[in-house]
């Protein structure tokens, strides 16, 4: 910094400073006094167990006062947040957002007092404890060997539940983003309370009994969220459920009080009452599928765990008609191709005039069939506002889903067929004028992740393989 002009300096400084990071134990000492007002937002990085904790936790935190949002993440061998770490962070009187990282966990830790979170002055706006990479958590980590203890899982959640209920429950009145564990989120004790100021809730992981997808807890919560715009449910069905039902099926006169912006469901049911809520807002829908149907269909390990009621073309089309959306941009829908899918992208391209950005993820109903995707792309042309193009089209020849075979020469050899396509498809999509791209989902050994082909108008390259993936190679998950 020494090196620039001052003025540029004095820009650059709050934001290089705004979010900062360091251990559990207070050896990074107390920052430096030119950048205390500045740090907005500090995350704790390595192990941390209730063996291992240390007087000298947050040493820094008397000495930043602008610090409102606080980020624990661990090194995924078990490492917990223990209470006097939380409750000193909790004592922050101007402290508005906690969130905890995808690397720790509960197992060693002592679950939380309730009644010391109950007496405590609470003022979070923002709560998050979903852990992406622990999708696949009850079912590839031997429950023997997990953590750092060999705790069994079942104890992990246990846990994680009465660790996380008390402190969700105790936001009820100030709480405006909820991001949930569905092992460990307790449903029917939220619904009791109301939610005044809740914006948005997500749910990820998966239901741990082929009961609990039924509409009532969901519908119990909703009817107490009077601000609620974004909900996401993108949880894993156990084995033997049917679709996940939010609403049920009987209409309720609440219903046309909500006013969504954001919904995401994973393996709906297309007769649900949620699609008859009021949608003139909403700009993003995904009917989609957790985890993605390919894993469904590669191993037996995740098809007998987990059910795959995925959608079909003909009956994303009918939920898509029973909802009026003119403000919708963004759309992503999972389902297996009948006959009634070029109806459906003929639909989906004339029937939103702002949709921008589009997710395909369609899967063939016939393992023989091969892929007509210079039709789709023809058929998405039509569509001349959009700009973001994502499709994974299930192609005969593509080599499956991370975790599958060996992938030394199958990646060399078809790499080369994969940008066939794709050069081909974003050319036939290039009629589209806002075109920015059409991406490909292609399957890595340890990730899928989205090759992005630019059209010819570009000046920059050709293709570029994003660094964000889609999903992750459950035998390569901590």
């Amino acid at each position: 910094m020494s090196s620039v002009s001052r003025r540029l300096r004095e820009h650059v400084i709050p934001v290089l400073f705004a979010r900062c990071t360091t251990d559990y134990y207070g050896n990074r000492g107390v920052p430096p006094p030119t950048i205390r007002p500045l740090v907005r937002h500090l995350t704790y990085k390595g192990r941390c167990t209730s063996r291992f904790y240390s007087d000298t936790f947050g040493v820094e935190l008397p000495y930043l006062p602008a610090l409102s949002s606080i980020t624990f993440d661990g090194d995924d061998y078990g490492s917990g947040v223990p209470w006097q770490a939380l409750e000193r962070c909790l004592r922050i009187p101007q402290l508005r957002a906690v969130a905890w990282g995808s690397g720790v966990g509960f197992s060693d830790v002592d679950p939380y007092p309730e009644q010391a979170i109950a007496d405590m002055p609470i003022h979070l706006a923002s709560l998050h404890c979903e852990r992406p990479y622990r999708m696949w958590r009850m079912l590839v980590i031997d429950p023997y060997e997990y953590a750092m203890k060999g705790v069994p899982m079942e104890q992990d959640l246990t846990h994680e539940s009465l660790s996380l209920t008390p402190l969700v429950l105790r936001t009820h009145k100030t709480i405006e983003s909820l991001r949930l564990m569905m092992e460990s989120a307790s449903l029917t004790r939220m619904g009791e309370l109301t939610w005044p100021n809740l914006h948005e809730i997500t749910f990820s992981g998966e239901f741990l009994t082929s009961s609990t997808t039924t509409g009532l807890p969901f519908a119990h919560l909703l009817q107490r969220t009077p601000r609620l715009r974004i909900l996401s449910v993108k949880v894993a069905l156990r084995y033997g459920s049917d679709r996940l039902s939010i609403l049920g099926r009987t209409p309720q006169p609440w219903i046309k009080a909500l006013k969504l912006r954001s919904l995401a469901l994973s393996y709906p049911d297309p007769v649900d009452v949620i699609f008859c809520a009021n949608m003139a807002a909403l700009t993003h829908l995904s009917l989609c599928d957790s985890p993605r149907y390919h894993y469904h269909l590669a191993f037996t390990i995740v098809s007998n765990r987990y059910s795959a009621p995925i959608l079909t073309s003909a009956e994303c089309l009918s939920i898509l008609k029973r909802m009026n959306m003119p403000a919708l941009e963004s759309l992503a829908l999972s389902y297996i191709a009948d006959e009634a899918d070029d109806d459906l992208l003929r639909y989906v391209t004339e029937a939103f005039p702002r949709l921008h950005t589009l997710e395909l993820h369609r899967y063939r109903k016939n393992r023989r069939d091969i892929v007509q995707h210079a039709h789709i792309a023809h058929l998405l042309s039509r569509a001349e506002m959009l700009r973001h193009v994502f499709l994974n089209l299930d192609f005969h020849d593509d080599h499956g889903p991370p975790g599958k075979g060996d992938w030394h020469e199958v990646v060399h050899s078809f790499d080369p067929i994969h940008n066939a396509r794709g050069f081909e498809l974003v050319t036939i999509m290039e009629r589209c004028p806002g075109l920015k791209y059409v991406a490909l989902l292609r399957h890595y050994e340890l990730a899928s992740k989205w090759v992005e082909y630019y059209p010819s108008r570009w000046a920059k390259s050709r293709y570029v393989i994003v660094p964000k993936w889609d999903s992750l190679n459950p035998y390569f998950e901590s």
